[in-house]
């Protein structure tokens, strides 16, 4: 420690001087890209919650009805009818959503879930759902979700610092 202290002692001081204002740069940069991968995440996020909300928005009166839930347009975004348990409801196979996040989407609160389909990556999946009733009372949960690896590429990229 002494030897470095001494070593730091006879260095000129614009040379002192500038090995301090380049950490400091440093140290500002990384926390600026740290805030701004925080912001396009969330950015991201709040864009694919807004759609996420308008799919459920748009099957909860057929549910409530009684009629079959219309499809939507485009590949990514999937609707699902289930029980207040999780258990689908809608004659598709099962959702991959543990009751934690069940019981969050019956509060209204999205969630992301992480699958991995065979020889694939994770798969990160949003999901946002909303309690309606059924033509004979019974709730039912809708919930949409949406796959999102470009978002998850897309912060893994800002993040990796």
């Amino acid at each position: 420690m002494r030897s470095l202290r001494r070593v730091w002692a006879t260095r000129p001081l614009p040379v002192r001087v500038a090995v301090v204002v380049m950490l400091a740069g440093l140290v500002l940069f990384l926390l600026l890209a740290k805030a701004s991968a925080a912001v396009v995440a969330r950015t991201l996020t709040d864009g694919l919650d807004s759609d996420l909300a308008a799919a459920v928005g748009a099957a909860a009166p057929a549910v409530s009805e009684g009629r079959p839930v219309p499809r939507l347009p485009g590949p990514t975004t999937r609707v699902r009818v289930l029980n207040r348990a999780g258990a689908p409801l809608d004659g598709g196979g099962p959702v991959p959503l543990s009751a934690r996040d069940v019981s969050r989407l019956l509060a209204g609160q999205p969630v992301w879930t992480s699958q991995a389909p065979p020889n694939a990556a994770l798969s990160p999946t949003r999901w946002s759902g909303r309690v309606v009733s059924a033509p004979d009372g019974t709730p039912r949960l809708v919930v949409a979700g949406a796959e999102s690896l470009a978002h998850a590429s897309l912060i893994a990229r800002t993040t990796a610092v």
